[in-house]
């Protein structure tokens, strides 16, 4: 796993391929914006598909775009238990995110993710499903601290990506970052400056209502509120998905209840108490 920071002095030149990003601005086609990266950068960096996403909260990602030459819906397919199962936790590029190494740094870097940095089985099945084999990503910090990852993926048939493919990749990083963000500013999405509650939030509202709970017990009842299967849990807490159930199990009967639906009914009822 590779990154490096980017200028944003950097002043490339733009073919056509990249004045089609520019007309892709705020277009409501879902596949318009990766279509055109896809097309712009696809063939130098060798890549199949592209997906761009956008990273508000510790706890939440959008699916903002995806495409591919042949199958737009391969893209969108993988991005679905790639945020609903909470599988994003598990993405390289999301320990990045983390790093404060990074804070007051770099706006925008790029990232190199191969299949062999994948350490999570449920993340690996996205990329061996779709024969993929590798990822670049732009990475790009928003002004009030959301990111958006703009991601170009390449299958096993693929050529390999050489120092001719970042060499071009770097200049252009800036120009396609800002053009994603001002896409994610006039498509209607909620902005950067109000981002969806953070998780800890949620995680300390648990920890305050039920602190006689196990800290495991907690967790995977976080999980079940977040709407997480149970692969998805057991891949953020990395258990087996068995262990999982088996801590449902006892949550469920220290709590007295027998369904996710009673957890959420439960869980909101006794929100109402506290506030009333």
């Amino acid at each position: 796993m590779d990154f490096w920071e980017v200028s944003a002095r950097a002043t490339p030149r733009l073919d056509a391929g990249m004045l089609d990003v520019v007309d892709a601005i705020g277009t409501r086609d879902a596949s318009g914006l990766a279509r055109t990266l896809l097309q712009g950068m696809g063939a130098p960096l060798h890549a199949t598909y592209c997906s761009v996403f956008h990273y508000r909260s510790a706890s939440s990602v959008r699916l903002v775009s995806g495409s591919g030459w042949d199958d737009a819906g391969v893209a969108v397919a993988n991005a679905l238990p790639y945020i609903d199962d909470g599988i994003f936790n598990q993405d390289t590029n999301r320990r990045i995110l983390d790093d404060r190494r990074l804070d007051g740094g770099a706006a925008s870097f790029i990232h190199h993710q191969t299949l062999a940095d994948i350490g999570s089985s449920a993340y690996r099945v996205l990329y061996t499903n779709a024969a993929l084999v590798d990822r670049v990503s732009v990475m790009h910090r928003m002004p009030a601290g959301s990111w958006l990852a703009i991601n170009f993926y390449r299958q096993r048939a693929g050529e390999a990506r050489g120092r001719r493919a970042f060499g071009q990749l770097f200049p252009l990083a800036p120009f396609l970052a800002r053009a994603v963000a001002k896409h994610i500013a006039l498509t209607g999405a909620p902005d950067e400056a109000s981002p969806e509650p953070d998780g800890q939030a949620l995680e300390a509202d648990v920890a305050r209502r039920y602190p006689a709970c196990p800290r495991r017990e907690r967790q995977v009842m976080l999980g079940l509120l977040r709407g997480w299967t149970t692969d998805g849990i057991a891949c953020h807490l990395e258990l087996s998905a068995t262990t999982v159930v088996t801590y449902k199990q006892r949550l469920f009967r220290r709590l007295g209840i027998h369904t996710r639906a009673q957890l959420f009914a439960l869980f909101l009822e006794e929100g109402k108490r506290a506030v009333g």
